[in-house]
């Protein structure tokens, strides 16, 4: 039986905040979409050709091991020196937690499982995504794209054959609609309750409190005054609200469609292995009314001209068609995508929300407003759900409160 989750009142935002509540964030999602939600199939991970199972989103070794079988015990032993040097847990450990607040994943690779490992495990495709690779990570924020870092003991065991700890992680979807299909269920939710009012205005460009009033001003001219309203908005939406400019740096996505022909399949997510290839992930949808497409997501240094043609090359390498010219390239596109997860990003975002703070305005902040780092899905599920019981419990205080009044008046 699943422990229960603790109170809401406890939850403090952060990269990995949600993990008490895990089974909240998914109990509420499948109470959204019920029956939509459908198993992704485990990553693989493309070895020019040769699939075996990722190792990245799974945060499992196996396929890693199979992948540099030839360097494995030269892996184990710079992972065992670790282990002597830091611990079982590495950098994980209570007493060297710090050190992953501090320091790169560059630099938490290294120490965990020697250069030449966290080279190929971690830095091939770091330098795919950002332009200084894992250099640009806090190590602390290493999912924030995507990349795992192990125990040392961990690392030592899988590479030397010995058993370790493999983690379930199962990936679901919303089937046909995706992540967007969450979007319209909650929106439809709210909506249908007798006392909610949705509204849809521009942005949020003025905020100021008054009192016990908070003044919430839109780009389109709407003003709403409310107690303590719950503040969703970007960060630099927000902090522009109370005249505070943020300007973080930005990571770049680059993208490419690729229609598959008729009869063709794919794995559902696929990351490809060796850091001088184009394309470093690619993931399949299927609509139920026209051929899979695959989204390919390339290298930063790929040239926008070539990342229709680089994406169908990608999937024709993997051997998933035979001929390059059976794939019908959609579109391809680069645009402006998450912050880096840089110390120089976090010390920007904690002047400004410091700033934020200072101003006063009586409100709940939640989303990437909250704390650097904290604005993954299940993170802002959470903080959602945390923001309501706090409503709930405030109004509850409040008539609690005027019942006492006129009982005693």
């Amino acid at each position: 039986m699943a422990p229960a989750c603790p109170q809401l009142s406890g939850y403090r935002p952060g990269p990995h905040g949600h993990r008490e509540w895990i089974g909240l964030v998914d109990s509420y999602v499948r109470s959204l979409v019920g029956d939509e939600l459908c198993a992704v199939a485990p990553p693989q991970m493309d070895l020019g050709g040769r699939m075996v199972d990722d190792w990245l989103l799974a945060g499992d070794l196996a396929g890693a091991v199979e992948a540099f079988a030839p360097s494995a015990q030269r892996f184990a032993a710079a992972a065992e020196a670790a282990v002597d040097r830091w611990g079982e847990r590495g950098w994980f450990a209570p007493e060297h937690h710090d050190l992953l607040q501090h320091h790169s994943l560059a630099e938490a690779g290294a120490a965990h499982l020697g250069s030449d490992a966290s080279g190929r495990l971690i830095e091939s495709f770091a330098s795919r995504i950002l332009r200084r690779g894992a250099n640009d990570v806090i190590a602390a924020l290493h999912r924030k794209i995507w990349l795992p870092l192990f125990w040392p003991s961990t690392a030592a065991a899988a590479f030397s054959g010995a058993p370790y700890v493999r983690p379930e992680r199962p990936f679901a979807t919303v089937r046909e609609r995706g992540m967007s299909g969450l979007v319209d269920e909650l929106v439809a939710r709210v909506g249908a309750a007798s006392t909610v009012e949705v509204r849809h205005v521009g942005n949020l460009v003025g905020l100021e409190s008054d009192g016990p009033l908070t003044t919430c001003a839109f780009s389109d001219g709407t003003v709403i005054r409310s107690a303590r309203p719950v503040l969703g908005v970007g960060a630099r939406e927000l902090f522009a609200a109370v005249g505070i400019e943020l300007d973080l740096d930005p990571a770049h996505s680059s993208l490419g469609w690729v229609e598959l022909p008729d009869g063709a399949s794919a794995p559902d997510v696929w990351w490809v292995a060796a850091e001088d290839r184009p394309v470093f992930r690619a993931s399949t949808s299927r609509p139920a009314d026209s051929p899979p497409v695959v989204c390919c997501e390339l290298a930063w240094w790929v040239d926008d001209s070539e990342l229709g043609t680089e994406a169908a090359a990608a999937i024709a390498d993997a051997g998933i068609v035979s001929d390059v010219g059976d794939l019908q390239v959609l579109g391809s596109a680069r645009s402006r995508s998450f912050p880096l997860p840089s110390v120089s990003n976090r010390a920007r975002f904690q002047l400004a929300r410091a700033a934020f703070d200072a101003a006063s305005p009586i409100c709940t902040v939640v989303g990437s407003a909250s704390e650097f780092g904290a604005d993954t899905f299940n993170e802002q599920v959470v903080q959602g759900l945390a923001a309501a019981a706090a409503v709930v419990g405030d109004a509850a205080a409040a008539r609690a409160a005027s019942s006492s009044v006129v009982a005693a008046s």
